[in-house]
């Protein structure tokens, strides 16, 4: 089974998930918009990993465009975020606003537990982090757990796990 492992990543966490896939997985990893239809061809098995970010995959419209023509790939998409766990059927709102319920039906989707990195954030990224953050503290519509959550990213974090990857790697060797 030839794997590509491919990752787009602001603050090193889908990075990291990325590097352990590609160690276990014995595939090739590649870095965001590295790699083409052409490229990917050649692979059976294809990992598309990155960020939600404001509720999207960071990068889906690239990975969609590149990944439509492969028919015969099988398709593994991850997000990492600041989340510690979160149930799969709670991230559907983010999937649909990634990909068409159309191509979902293609993908095998799943969520790594990430976090916050302040440090390596570009200052408007941290400063938009920061209003999002206050805007759901304040908000009166906000769900406890979220406030919980929000509370916690007043500073860097991270619930990165390395056992958080087996659900996925099982899929992956399972379906040759």
């Amino acid at each position: 089974m030839k794997t590509a492992i491919i990752y787009r990543s602001k603050t090193g966490f889908s990075a990291r998930y990325a590097r352990w896939l590609a160690k276990i997985l014995h595939a090739d990893l590649y870095r965001y918009r590295t790699v083409d239809s052409d490229l990917l061809a050649s692979y059976d098995t294809i990992v598309y990993g990155a960020g939600f970010y404001c509720g999207r995959l960071s990068g889906c419209r690239w990975f969609r465009k590149i990944s439509e023509p492969l028919a015969k790939q099988r398709l593994f998409v991850y997000a990492t975020g600041s989340m510690p766990c979160v149930q799969p059927r709670d991230l559907q709102k983010e999937w649909d606003m990634s990909f068409s319920r159309d191509f979902q039906k293609r993908l095998h989707l799943f969520y790594l537990p990430g976090g916050m990195n302040y440090a390596v954030l570009n200052s408007i990224d941290s400063l938009l982090m920061r209003i999002y953050r206050r805007a759901m503290l304040l908000s009166p519509f906000t769900a406890p757990d979220t406030r919980r959550l929000m509370l916690r990213l007043d500073r860097s974090i991270s619930y990165m796990d390395r056992g958080a990857i087996r659900p996925m790697v099982r899929t992956i060797c399972a379906n040759p």
